[in-house]
């Protein structure tokens, strides 16, 4: 006795379930990441006393952000200009984001565990340098930068 196939209307039936499904997941991810870059950039810091070509330098990423031009580019490169800057506190911010919109990138949670290890926060910084191991496993300053924290946390 052979096998009978399922009917023609049942296997459209499911195949259009799937794809309202792949669809709804795809809508679901997209407006989380559209919630995410609303709040992706942190309030500027006082510039005043910094050189124009810095002041200029920001206006021009956050503009390129905000017209949708390459925004994780942006984001990026904004991120690199304040932490070069000594601007940690914005650069932590930009790095979060960055961290869940291009989760497979491990620049973003290297330079983010730099910061918060420099503050002292090695619970934090830990796990972001072990990321990058599982990400990137022959970058040696994580590896070297994680067996510090661990020695500094025994």
């Amino acid at each position: 006795m052979k096998p009978r196939k399922p009917p023609l209307p049942v296997l459209i039936a499911l195949l259009v379930a799937a794809a309202g499904i792949a669809g709804w997941l795809l809508w679901q991810r997209s407006a989380d990441a559209a919630a995410l870059l609303a709040d992706a950039l942190p309030p500027r810091p006082a510039l005043d006393n910094r050189p124009q070509l810095l002041r200029e330098r920001i206006d021009k990423l956050e503009s390129a952000f905000r017209a949708g031009e390459a925004p994780l580019r942006a984001l990026g490169e904004l991120s690199a200009v304040y932490h070069a800057n000594g601007f940690y506190a914005e650069a932590a911010h930009i790095y979060t984001v960055l961290e869940q919109l291009d989760p497979d990138n491990p620049t973003w949670p290297h330079r983010h565990a730099v910061i918060l290890a420099g503050f002292g926060q090695a619970e934090s910084a830990l796990p972001r340098f072990e990321r990058v191991i599982a990400l990137a496993p022959r970058h040696l300053p994580a590896h070297l930068r994680r067996a510090d924290l661990l020695l500094k946390l025994n």
